[in-house]
């Protein structure tokens, strides 16, 4: 850097899920692109009984309250001096009077729900980002309480991306868990549910000629775990074939909460729902009759940072 020339901006983005709370801090690169500073992970479950009750628990609210102050004091530490926060499907479905959001600004005076729409639009442009996919695609973010699709294409230069369809669906590993604690084939019902849900909702839709991205913590861990039976370590943007994705969902419905945890890291603290999560992308998978699919850590938060970086 030269003498007197001001360092990059840092910001900080949340992204407040129904099973995870997400920290990306990120500044600009020499060439205008997205650079990660600082990413953190926690898991409060904010969607905990949301399936059941239609509301936040009590004790959910604290947990993700706490996790959100831990987050917010991490983007300081990291020299933030812009913090905004997203909460998706958990939020805006089960804090129906705002009083949470209200609890969440009181922390985070940025923070606000989006709606199915712009979620897929965050992720999508963090997906984007971080893969480097262009030309025509589909991307897919698993989450916990809401799974997006968006169609669209992806211009060659780098930037941006145009939009023809998003989806939201009522899909997610929590979810699902909730749905199916007390069914004899849970694993089967939640595939039904999902083939289910895609042939109404994206009835005519197929990857042919596009390109499948998946984004976030169900894609990364699955595109991590096939990584790993090669002997190979996680990274960005790697290209899992279909039949593979099949291999994985048979391996973690095969082995109880413990084993599963065993697998790897990041599975410790979603064990009991990473079956579900990976059911809804084979789902998909099949429903888009893709043979491949680019996984990807980033998403919301990414696609947040980089509309923060923008404004700047």
């Amino acid at each position: 850097m030269s003498a007197g020339a001001r360092p990059p901006r840092r910001v900080g983005a949340i992204d407040l899920g129904t099973n995870t709370a997400m920290l990306l801090v990120a500044e600009r690169g020499p060439a205008g692109e997205l650079v990660p500073v600082h990413e953190e992970e926690l898991y409060p479950r904010l969607g905990e009984g949301l399936e059941a009750h239609g509301t936040l628990a009590p004790e959910a609210r604290t947990r993700t309250l706490d996790a959100v102050r831990r987050l917010a004091d991490r983007a300081s530490e990291y020299g933030a001096h812009t913090l905004s926060l997203v909460g998706t499907s958990a939020l805006r479905e089960g804090d129906r009077d705002g009083a949470f959001l209200a609890e969440l600004r009181g922390v985070v005076p940025d923070a606000r729900a989006i709606d199915g729409e712009e979620e897929a639009r965050l992720a999508t442009a963090g997906a984007l980002a971080a893969t480097g996919v262009r030309g025509p695609f589909v991307c897919i973010d698993v989450g916990g309480g809401s799974t997006e699709v968006v169609v669209g294409e992806a211009r060659e230069a780098g930037d941006g991306f145009t939009v023809h369809a998003a989806h939201s669906l009522r899909l997610g590993s929590v979810r699902l868990h909730g749905r199916h604690l007390d069914s004899e084939e849970p694993y089967l019902d939640a595939y039904g549910d999902a083939r289910t849900l895609a042939f109404h909702e994206l009835s005519s839709l197929r990857a042919a000629g596009s390109s499948v991205v998946a984004v976030a913590g169900t894609a990364a861990t699955v595109g991590a775990l096939v990584l790993q039976a090669n002997g190979e370590p996680w990274r960005e943007g790697v290209w899992v074939h279909a039949r593979a994705v099949d291999d994985v969902v048979e391996l973690l419905v095969s082995l109880d909460e413990d084993e599963r945890a065993a697998l790897h890291p990041w599975l410790a603290a979603r064990a009991d729902v990473a079956p579900y999560g990976a059911i809804v992308l084979q789902a998909l998978l099949h429903h888009l009759d893709a043979e491949e699919v680019c996984v990807s850590s980033a998403g919301v938060r990414w696609g947040l940072a980089l509309a923060l970086l923008d404004a700047d």
